[in-house]
């Protein structure tokens, strides 16, 4: 990369707002569908652009989230999954949607011993490959090949 600045990783100014929270919502649930109506014995999640995974959002941040859930859906059990897997926005730790989507598919296997997950994310970016690493054992369960 030699000539090339390095470009500044912004990618944390978008955690939490409208459209991320739309998109792990939908994420999530669509992953609950193949669970409950496929149920295949093996599943492979590929994720590109992954980013950091995990974010530290300001108090404004999260008073935002909570006003935007409701406006998405104002039902909390529609939230449900979404606040099980992102259990620390309250102390501004924010997770990705490769994090959110590897949590609940660990728990998927975790209850069939024959089942098996596999994971794969493509990022480039400097920043966001030293954040995945610097917490590699919050984001990714053990159980994710």
């Amino acid at each position: 990369m030699s000539g090339l600045k390095e470009a500044a990783y912004l990618q944390f100014k978008n955690a939490g707002n409208l459209g991320d929270l739309l998109k792990h919502q939908g994420l999530l649930l669509l992953i609950e569908r193949i669970i409950e109506r496929v149920n295949p014995p093996k599943i492979a999640y590929v994720e590109s652009h992954a980013g950091a995974g995990r974010f530290c959002i300001t108090k404004q941040r999260i008073h935002r989230i909570a006003k935007d859930k409701v406006q998405l859906s104002p039902d909390p059990m529609h939230w449900q999954l979404f606040d099980r897997y992102n259990p620390r926005i309250q102390e501004g730790i924010y997770l990705g949607s490769f994090a959110l989507v590897f949590h609940r598919l660990a728990d998927w296997q975790r209850s069939d011993a024959q089942r098996e997950v596999r994971g794969r994310l493509w990022e480039n970016h400097p920043t966001a490959l030293e954040r995945i690493n610097e917490f590699r054992s919050e984001l990714i369960p053990t159980s994710v090949s």
